[in-house]
This record gives C-alpha cells, structure tokens and sequence, in this order.
C-alpha cells in the first residue's frame, strides 16, 4: 500500500512533468491510501481543476467560477430538455444524463480515450421562472461538499445558454457584506470566492440584483446539441 496526497493524485489526473512518476507508483502499487481531503485542500486543487479542464464548459473567462456551500433549493426539480451531448467546435462534448431521483449525471470530455474526464451531477432550480443548475463534481476528485451555479435557457431545444455568476460583482457584494462569504487566495496565485449563505439569502440576492450584472449571458458561452 501506498499513502498519497492530494498532489500525487493530481499528478496521476492531469498531464504534468510528474505524470510519469505517478503512474509508474501505480503501476508499482495500485493500492493507494490517502487521508480525507479537508475542505481546505479541494479549495486549493479546485481552481486548477477549473482552469485546465472545466474552462470550455464550467469556465468562459481565466476567473474560477465562484463556489457555494449550499445550492438554490429546492433542488429535486429536473428539465429533460437537457439530456443529451453539447458542445461548442475545438472543445470537450458535456454529456448530461436522464434524470434519476431529482438530479441529472453528466460527463465532460474529448473524444480521444487520452483526455481527461471530468464526471459528476447536476440538480436543476427555478426561481419565478428562471432555471439554474447547481453542479458538484465528484471525480477526477471529489468536491461535492461545494456547488458551481449558473443560470441557463434553452433555446429552440437545440441551444444552450450558460450564464456564469459575475466573479467582481460578487466578489463587491462579498466585501459590501450583503452575501455571506470569503475571499480566498489559490495556490496559483489568483483569488476564488467561497459564498456560504444560506439559499433564502442567495434567492432574496438574485431577485434583488441585475440579471444582467450577476448572471451576465455572452453569445459566446453557447453549447449546441450535438444529439
């Protein structure tokens, strides 16, 4: 057996100068322990894991997307509509499953074996008519303690609209104390924020603020359905 931490891990999922030596570990010992992430830890490996995989889809700007430690309830709503594979051209396919007891699977990935896979489940939300997805990734590691939110419309059931919450308009909001919440720096330098109001508060925020300011919608941030 083999005790690894959250780096070595890292090194096996994501191609690096240390990929090899990782591998060969494996191939030396498949057996592997690691101790439980703490909440800390996946902060940390999280903007990584948005930046080098989860930009196409999760990720339309070099800003990691905002983490929430509670979704938008109530969250057993689900929309069919969604089920199938989109995609933009040049970039990883999202596949989202059919929904099973209130939430919906999906997978993101290339079409070439190689490439990294990022699997986890979405639940759907709606606030007076508006639809959200609350989304937690459980591999390549498992942060499903922490949600990605966005806002989404589908159109003609053959485009999908994905609004990102505005990282700066949050970040204001955070630091004007009207969401709960924290700034924190990642190891890559750069800043991810960490919101942990609870949803009465996240819903009397969106009702209150812009669409157009917190979940601003971009031509560029189409998915087409590709089947």
């Amino acid at each position: 057996m083999i005790v690894v931490d959250t780096n070595i891990i890292g090194y096996l999922y994501l191609s690096s100068e240390r990929s090899p030596t990782a591998e060969q570990a494996l191939k030396k010992d498949n057996e592997w322990a690691a101790p439980a992430l703490r909440r800390r830890e996946k902060r940390n490996v999280l903007p990584s894991l948005l930046v080098l995989i989860l930009l196409p889809w999760l990720l339309f700007s070099c800003t990691p997307s905002p983490l929430w430690d509670n979704p938008i309830s109530p969250v057993k709503q689900t929309d069919r509509r969604l089920a199938g594979a989109w995609g933009q051209p040049g970039h990883p396919v999202l596949f989202i499953g059919h929904p099973v007891d209130g939430w919906m699977s999906f997978a993101l990935g290339g079409g070439k074996e190689s490439e990294q896979k990022v699997f986890g489940r979405l639940y759907v939300s709606e606030l007076e008519g508006r639809k959200f997805v609350n989304v937690q990734i459980l591999t390549p590691w498992d942060i499903a303690d922490f949600y990605l939110i966005a806002e989404y419309r589908i159109e003609g059931n053959s485009l999908l609209f994905v609004a990102l919450p505005n990282h700066d308009f949050l970040r204001k909001a955070i630091k004007d104390q009207r969401l709960s919440g924290r700034i924190e720096e990642s190891d890559s330098g750069g800043e991810i924020l960490i919101l942990s109001c609870d949803s009465a508060d996240m819903k009397a925020f969106i009702r209150s603020a812009p669409k157009e300011s917190l979940f601003p919608e971009s031509p560029s941030d189409v998915l087409k359905r590709i089947r």
